[in-house]
């Protein structure tokens, strides 16, 4: 993969986060393929569980939040829903194979400055949160029963 290819990627990651986390399918061009291998990636996966952990940690050690927090979490609804994200950071970590949309999903989750991690009352978190940990399983396709096929 050339050089360009991965500049590419990296500028454009949250807007192919997003297009993953959609359903796009990764094979639907090099960046997307590219940014779909860099999220199932060991390190990726460790990074976003690690995120999601911290902020876990942080809402319950912080409250009331602190002044000087840049982006302030969203403090109260972190902690209601703690048990659902520390799963995601759980499934996360796990040698068992995940949906590349379920951690663009995460991802999108984490690093959205301006969605339910880090806003009271903008979304709902939980909601979020269980959306994500469903993607997150790999779901078998179900094969076509044979007389099915055969009328298609």
């Amino acid at each position: 993969m050339s050089i360009l290819l991965h500049i590419r990627t990296r500028r454009q990651r949250y807007d192919l986060d997003e297009k993953l986390a959609a359903g796009a399918a990764p094979g639907a061009g090099p960046e997307l393929q590219l940014r779909a291998g860099q999220l199932l990636s060991r390190s990726e996966r460790e990074r976003i569980a690690t995120g999601i952990d911290r902020s876990v940690a942080q809402a319950v050690a912080q409250w009331p939040p602190a002044a000087a927090q840049l982006v302030p979490l969203g403090s109260p609804q972190i902690r209601e829903c703690a048990p659902e994200l520390l799963t995601i950071a759980r499934r996360l970590r796990e040698d068992e194979p995940v949906a590349v949309r379920g951690v663009a999903m995460a991802s999108q989750l984490l690093y959205d400055g301006a969605g339910p991690l880090y806003r009271d009352g903008r979304g709902d978190l939980l909601h979020r949160a269980r959306s994500v940990r469903l993607a997150l399983d790999v779901s078998t396709p179900v094969e076509a029963e044979p007389e099915l096929a055969s009328a298609a």
